[in-house]
């Protein structure tokens, strides 16, 4: 399943790898940014004397974006390696996709391809706000996976319209997979990788959630729920303070779970602050924040009554429809909402902020 390409951090041989902690990802070049946040964030929260062992699955990221990557992880934390593997996705371009994108699919292929009998799969849409060894230490109760449950607004019928075909109840509990502990031994002897591949291709147009919806079904039973601190997906709460008061915990992993990602389109919630502080901090410049699109984004921000204004009266010379007025109005309202929290809460923001760059400078000088 997997091309026989990989590249390997040249300083491997000589770092002590016993007991590694394992940790999985997966990016292309338009998920450059996100896997770059990720792990850069993880190396800021990360405390441990183990060594880092991290495989990405590599769907074409530029030489240059790898080396500077590895260059700013190993100011944070010269305790790691890195390979990158080229998977072979032409296996799941049958099924459905993310946005035309197919990454996450592959881990899928982990338990036959990764020799290490347990890891750690991230999606590469997450802020590491959190100590990954915590994460490596739950005990999984003798599960195959552990994961934490999705948002309350999703249950396991929105996705599978064929639950009981597979005898799971309506109400049995449902998982999101962008953070999961694997143990690769267990999901082997279960036979994971052909069993998902297989619901993949026969049950398509009966699940909606791409390989989350196979995991689900294909370990049903067989998965143990994680604190929520472990995954806190954006669609839970979405309040100005209930995200500040998270924030302010400063010990959770933070899921950018819809699109478009925070790298894309830019945004003034308290974690998408928290993301461009961590880019800027680490040298990552976000090109699509430049665009034409999101300078007037920046601007509705800024100027949120103006450009309201000007909205309404260009919607009204080219007869916008009653619903579209309404979307902008909502949009606005939205802005509007959010920039009076921001005031109301700047001291404390802005502490939240300091206190990553204060971190990172640390940890540099650590290993200076």
């Amino acid at each position: 399943m997997l091309v026989n390409k990989t590249k390997l951090d040249t300083m491997e041989e000589k770092k002590n790898i016993d007991n590694p902690i394992v940790l999985v990802l997966a990016a292309d070049q338009n998920y450059f940014e996100g896997l770059w946040i990720t792990l850069v964030s993880l190396f800021l929260y990360t405390d441990t004397g183990r060594h880092l062992k991290i495989y990405v699955f590599d769907g074409g990221i530029d030489n240059e974006g790898k080396d500077k990557l590895v260059s700013v992880l190993t100011k944070l934390n010269t305790n790691f390696s890195i390979r990158w593997i080229e998977p072979d996705i032409s296996r799941f371009t049958g099924f459905l996709s993310m946005g035309g994108n197919y990454m996450a699919y592959s881990r899928l292929l982990i338990p036959n391809n990764i020799e290490d009998p347990k890891v750690i799969w991230l999606d590469v849409d997450l802020l590491v706000l959190k100590d990954i060894e915590t994460l490596w230490e739950v005990e999984m109760g003798g599960k195959a996976l552990a994961a934490c449950l999705e948002a309350p607004q999703t249950l396991f019928r929105d996705d599978v319209s064929n639950l009981e075909n597979f005898d799971i109840s309506e109400d049995a509990s449902y998982y999101n997979t962008g953070v999961l502990v694997m143990d690769n031994e267990k999901l082997a002897q279960n036979g994971f990788v052909e069993k998902n591949l297989e619901y993949l291709d026969t049950e398509l147009g009966n699940y909606k959630f791409w390989d989350q919806s196979s995991i689900n079904v294909i370990c049903a039973g067989n998965i143990f729920t994680l604190d929520r601190s472990y995954n806190q997906v954006n669609t839970i709460g979405g309040g100005f303070e209930f995200d500040l008061e998270i924030a302010k915990v400063n010990d959770c992993i933070y899921h950018f779970l819809q699109r478009p990602k925070p790298w894309q389109k830019y945004r003034r919630t308290v974690f998408s602050q928290i993301m461009y502080t961590i880019a800027n901090v680490s040298g990552l410049k976000l090109k699509e924040l430049n665009s034409s699109k999101n300078t007037v984004e920046r601007a509705k921000y800024k100027y949120p009554i103006l450009l309201h204004n000007i909205s309404l009266a260009f919607g009204y010379l080219i007869r916008r429809s009653k619903n579209d007025t309404e979307i902008v109005n909502e949009q606005f309202a939205n802005i509007k909402e959010n920039n009076k929290h921001l005031n109301k809460h700047r001291n404390e923001v802005e502490g939240v902020l300091q206190l990553i760059v204060t971190r990172c400078l640390e940890k540099i000088g650590e290993n200076e």
